[in-house]
C-alpha cells in the first residue's frame, strides 16, 4: 500500500506482478493468474497423494497471465479527451463506447448506425443496444450504460459531423469517422473511406494515457475490455452473464431468451460496469 500511495502520490506510472498492487491503489499489474496456479497445484497434490514421487513431476510454467487495471485508469482515459472540439467529443465516446460494451476494436470499427438500437426501459427512460459483430462472425447484442449513451448522443448531435459525409452504399452510415487520412484523395474521403481505423483507436488510447501519465506500451483497447471482465466478475456478476456480454459464448436465439438475456444484461451493467464507478463527462448529467 505505501509502495502504491508513493507512485500515486508522484506520479509515477508502475507495473506490478500481482494484481494486489491494484488493489492497494497501483496503476496496473501483469502476471501468472494466480487461482489457476492454486488449481495446478491442486492436481499435483492429488498425483503425489496418489503415490507419484515430486522428483518425477514435470516443472510447470504460468499458461495463463492476467492484465489488470485501476479503475482510475479507465477514468483518466475517459475524462483526457477536450470536449469543446469534435475529435474531443468523439474520442470520449470511442473510449466510453469501448468500456461500456467491452467491444473488441476491430467490432467497434465495423459499427455503423444501424448498429444502434434505441429503445426505453420499463420505466420509460431511453436506453441504447449495440448490435456488434465480431470473432468468427459472431452477432452480440450489448447494453450500454447511460454514461457512454450520452457521450454517443453528444457525438451523433454535434454539428461538425452533419458536414461528414459518411454515407454507405446500402443507405447506412459509419458510425466512428476518422477526420483526415492524407492516403486517399479528398474526393474520394467519405463513406467507407471515411471509417475510423484500428490503427486510430491504439493511437488514440496511447495518446490521451500518456497525457494522463500512464505507460503508453500498457494502453491498448484490450486492456480496456479485460477491465470489464474484470470489474463484472469481482462484483460477483453470473458468469453466463458475463460470458454472453464479453461475446465468449453463443446465446440461444430465440426472440423470448434474447428478451429476457437482454433486461438481465442490463441490469448487470447497470450494477457493476466500470463507468458506473468512476468519473465520466456525463455522469453530473
Amino acid at each position: 500500500k505505501r509502495i502504491a500511495a508513493f507512485a500515486l502520490e508522484n506520479r509515477i506510472a508502475m507495473l506490478a506482478g500481482a494484481r494486489e498492487f491494484v488493489d492497494a491503489g497501483g496503476l496496473m499489474s501483469f502476471g501468472p493468474s494466480f487461482p489457476q496456479m492454486f488449481q495446478r497445484a491442486a492436481v499435483y497434490v492429488d498425483k503425489i497423494l496418489r503415490g507419484a514421487k515430486p522428483a518425477d513431476l514435470p516443472v510447470e510454467r504460468p499458461t495463463k497471465f492476467d492484465l489488470v487495471l485501476n479503475l482510475k485508469t479507465a477514468e483518466a482515459l475517459v475524462m483526457a479527451p477536450d470536449l469543446t472540439t469534435f475529435i474531443g467529443v468523439r474520442d470520449a465516446a470511442v473510449i466510453a463506447m469501448l468500456i461500456a460494451g467491452a467491444f473488441r476494436v476491430s467490432g467497434l470499427c465495423s459499427l455503423n448506425e444501424s448498429s444502434l438500437i434505441w429503445t426505453q426501459d420499463e420505466r420509460g427512460n431511453e436506453r441504447l443496444l449495440v448490435r456488434a459483430m465480431e470473432k468468427g462472425n459472431r452477432e452480440r447484442l450489448v447494453p450500454i450504460v447511460r454514461e457512454a449513451m450520452l457521450l454517443l448522443r453528444a457525438y451523433l448531435g454535434h454539428p461538425e459531423l452533419r458536414d461528414i459525409d459518411r454515407a454507405l452504399d446500402d443507405g447506412d452510415k459509419v458510425l466512428f469517422v476518422s477526420t483526415m487520412n492524407p492516403t486517399v484523395p479528398a474526393h474520394l474521403y467519405r463513406g467507407e473511406k471515411r471509417r475510423l481505423g484500428r490503427r486510430q483507436i491504439d493511437r488514440m488510447i496511447k495518446h490521451y494515457g500518456t497525457q494522463a501519465g500512464l505507460p503508453a506500451d500498457q494502453l491498448h483497447a484490450h486492456a480496456l475490455r479485460h477491465l470489464v471482465g474484470t470489474e463484472l466478475s469481482e462484483r460477483d456478476e453470473e458468469l453466463n452473464r458475463i460470458q454472453q456480454l464479453m461475446g465468449h459464448a453463443s446465446p440461444e436465439t430465440t426472440t423470448v431468451y434474447i428478451r429476457l438475456a437482454t433486461k438481465k444484461l442490463t441490469e448487470m451493467q447497470d450494477r457493476s460496469n466500470p463507468l458506473r464507478h468512476i468519473n465520466t463527462p456525463t455522469s453530473e448529467l
